[in-house]
């Protein structure tokens, strides 16, 4: 698998995105707020989709939402790989609305510290949300 980026990344159904928030499985490792939706049942050929955001009460002016959206993604393609591999071992599709969280930008290495942090947690989860299925 390699790190390039696709637009088959994106999530883009609004009824999946609600089913997001409908499902409440969320994680948080400062800055990032992830609520994700596991599908057990996969038929796509890409495992994961997923949305950033920024809200625009926390930083007030489109080119700070726009950079930190950016360097979001940035971080997400360097890091995907690890969560991308545990999706396809276990046979299931991982939708994921990241949220940027924070009013300051902070420094890309915290950042990817904090994604790769939040990732590996999450595929922990992947792997309680499928034992509890199976048993």
């Amino acid at each position: 698998m390699s790190e390039s980026f696709g637009k088959h990344y994106k999530l883009t159904s609004k009824k999946e995105i609600s089913q997001l928030f409908i499902a409440r499985n969320s994680l948080r490792a400062y800055p990032f707020v992830v609520f994700f939706n596991l599908h057990t049942e996969t038929a796509s050929k890409h495992q994961l989709h997923f949305v950033v955001s920024s809200p625009k009460r926390l930083l007030k002016k489109s080119h700070d939402r726009n950079r930190v959206k950016r360097l979001t993604r940035e971080v997400i393609r360097k890091n995907k790989l690890s969560l991308e591999l545990h999706c396809k071992k276990n046979r299931c599709d991982l939708n994921l609305f990241i949220i940027y969280n924070s009013s300051v930008e902070m420094p890309i290495s915290v950042m990817e510290k904090k994604m790769r942090q939040l990732f590996n947690t999450l595929s922990n989860e992947i792997d309680k949300k499928i034992t509890s299925n199976n048993v």
